[in-house]
């Protein structure tokens, strides 16, 4: 894995997320979201649990050569009905797990902080039986296609 693009960076982090074991025997994210975990979108056809993970840069560095990125992952976790609330809030928690304070294999991406948003039940005319959890995670990276052009201190 690598961070030669943004979508490389996507899966890099998906790869993470269902792969992470808890330490308390909990269910693997991938586990409980039978693998449906999406980069940006779910299909259309897609059937709960499942989850949807956005990455999106929100400043460039400073001093660094402006290589440095400061983004934010974003995965949102759907369940239904509303009875699987308690299931879909550990699933969150799972996620908060495997990002705290990761650090992917090749150093290039660190994330900073991590916190579980559960979401209230929509109101009518919305499906009151979807159950959402966002998790936030905040990451430093320094991105191979931008540092590709770094030039060497003299």
């Amino acid at each position: 894995m690598s961070t030669v693009s943004t979508i490389a960076i996507a899966q890099e982090v998906r790869a993470q997320l269902l792969g992470f074991t808890p330490i308390d025997g909990s269910p693997t994210l991938g586990a409980a979201l039978s693998g449906q975990l999406w980069i940006e979108d779910a299909p259309d056809t897609a059937v709960a649990p499942y989850g949807v993970l956005r990455y999106r840069e929100l400043s460039a560095g400073g001093a660094d050569g402006d290589i440095r990125r400061v983004a934010q992952l974003e995965l949102m976790l759907y369940s239904r009905p509303a009875s699987t609330r308690a299931a879909i809030r550990q699933a969150g928690d799972v996620a908060e797990q495997a990002l705290h304070r990761w650090l992917n294999s090749t150093g290039e991406l660190f994330v900073t902080e991590c916190l579980v948003q559960p979401l209230p039940t929509y109101a009518a005319p919305a499906d009151r039986e979807l159950v959402a959890v966002r998790v936030l995670a905040q990451c430093y990276l320094y991105p191979r296609f931008l540092t590709q052009y770094a030039v060497p201190a003299q």
